[in-house]
């Protein structure tokens, strides 16, 4: 389990969750909910908290009915369905698991350049394909604090973007490696496809949307990186690339694409 430092309620939901890892001899424990607080970060007795990412549970949580627990489907195909209508919180910190699970299915992996871009929910996808109990509970323990010193709120800066995209075309290569190896996978393109997109559209949308790095449109800067990339990876065929990439984000932005936003003369 990997402990996030704006966990405050930790302590009460991993008793819970072991008792539930006990009662079901469950190889997953899986918690649903993702809480934050208001914009001051404010958390004490009483206070209500938001749901985050699942629109099916907008609602606040006051602290009653905590003890809900369902078992997830058996079926590999249902579960990755969910994971990719991002039903499933993928981060491991979300989970515990039964040590003889991880190591009979091989789950454990150097995480390494991954972890900026995804490494979580390619753990998450490994894990719920494979066959075993997983029992999801409604008890809460990670809470964002909304605030501006919490760590979760810590931006991604857009010099990091090049860095960003050659970790994506690696991770690309990695997911083709393990789909090629896994029975799930090997011979349903469909599920291959989903898979991709899901990885990667969750990706854009946080390191790339959510950090506003197309807010000021195709800089030259930006267009640079992203060139540089792409000529590392494509040769002599980085132009398709670096246009389509531009687009589709300029596109989200809801900038224009027309013209490359150049650099001041003399700076």
């Amino acid at each position: 389990m990997i402990l996030h430092s704006d966990d405050v309620y930790l302590p009460h939901a991993l008793e819970h969750m072991y008792t539930v890892a006990e009662q079901f001899q469950a190889d997953v424990v899986h918690n649903q909910l993702r809480l934050t607080t208001d914009v001051d970060g404010v958390i004490e007795d009483g206070t209500d908290l938001k749901i985050e990412h699942n629109k099916q549970l907008s609602c606040t949580y006051t602290g009653t009915d905590t003890d809900k627990f369902v078992l997830m489907s058996s079926d590999p195909a249902e579960r990755f369905a969910k994971w990719v209508d991002d039903k499933i919180n993928v981060d491991a910190q979300y989970c515990i698991f039964r040590r003889e699970f991880m190591l009979n299915n091989d789950l454990l992996f150097w995480e390494g350049k991954f972890g900026l871009i995804g490494g979580n929910r390619f753990f998450t996808l490994k894990w719920l394909v494979k066959d075993g109990v997983f029992v999801k509970t409604m008890k809460p323990f990670y809470i964002h604090r909304n605030a501006a010193d919490a760590r979760s709120n810590q931006k991604f800066p857009p010099e990091r973007v090049a860095q960003f995209l050659d970790e994506c075309i690696e991770f690309s290569v990695a997911l083709d490696e393990y789909f090629a190896t896994e029975e799930f996978f090997r011979d349903n393109e469909e599920h291959q496809y989903l898979a991709f997109s899901s990885i990667f559209n969750i990706l854009g949308i946080w390191r790339i949307k959510r950090n506003g790095v197309y807010k000021n449109g195709v800089t030259f800067e930006l267009n640079r990186a992203v060139e540089d990339v792409f000529k590392k990876h494509f040769g002599k065929y980085y132009m398709l690339p670096t246009f389509l990439f531009n687009w589709a984000q300029a596109l989200q932005a809801k900038k224009p694409i027309l013209k490359i936003i150049a650099p001041l003369p003399n700076q």
